[in-house]
């Protein structure tokens, strides 16, 4: 075998090995977007923050961004790993949940499937820790998460058909909404619509939920030290 024949044999060798590992694309760093995410602490919002590969990756014309929240503390929460996957994976231990959970070998839940949608809107109220408040859906709300999640402030869910987890919508006062919060292992949390006002006690800090014109307004207290 000639040299050159060597080295292109060589080439095309590391090139499959490559291809087979994935052949990592380099990134760039880490910037901040105009976008806003769900609360983070007092009034303020936690920004979102997104990193791009340089280029398209093995076998693909599509150049991908990881998104994260950035939290009061200046931690990064990735929207998939730590948000997204996360609360999919905690929600067959959501008894009032479960049923509309997809069965991995069917890629339908029962519910679904007998053609009724989840009975309950979703919205993240806070990340570290990612809380979430269940609210039931109103009978005319058809509202789904388009194609600007971003904008619209919504992540897809990869285990509800067609539900979203939202977290720029306030959610409404209705009785019968309850809170769950993976990394708590709080499963279910009634909250009581009565008094026009509610708490959710975390380790570091609580949520405040106020009702103004039938909606909550949510803020975020530091604990008292």
């Amino acid at each position: 075998m000639s040299l050159k024949s060597l080295v292109l044999h060589r080439s095309v060798a590391l090139c499959c090995t490559l291809a087979l590992a994935g052949c990592a694309v380099p990134s760039l760093a880490w910037k901040y977007t105009s976008w806003t995410g769900p609360l983070a602490m007092g009034n303020d919002l936690a920004r979102i923050i997104e990193k791009c590969d340089l280029g398209p990756g093995f076998m693909s014309d599509v150049t991908r961004c990881k998104l994260a929240f950035v939290d009061f503390r200046g931690s990064k929460i990735d929207v998939n790993d730590d948000v997204q996957k996360l609360l999919d994976d905690f929600m067959p231990q959501v008894a009032k949940l479960k049923p509309w959970v997809k069965v991995e070998r069917l890629n339908r839940s029962p519910e679904a499937s007998l053609g009724t949608r989840l009975p309950y809107r979703l919205h993240i109220l806070t990340v570290s820790p990612v809380v979430l408040l269940v609210v039931p859906r109103e009978p005319n709300d058809t509202e789904y998460c388009a194609g600007r999640g971003l904008e619209e402030g919504c992540i897809r869910s990869r285990v509800f058909d067609l539900e979203p987890y939202w977290y720029k919508r306030q959610p409404r006062v209705a009785e019968g909404s309850f809170w769950v919060a993976p990394a708590l292992g709080v499963t279910f949390k009634q909250i009581d619509t009565s008094a026009g006002h509610a708490f959710i006690d975390l380790k570091d800090s609580r949520l405040r939920l106020a009702s103004r014109g039938g909606a909550w307004c949510i803020t975020r207290e530091a604990a008292a030290h």
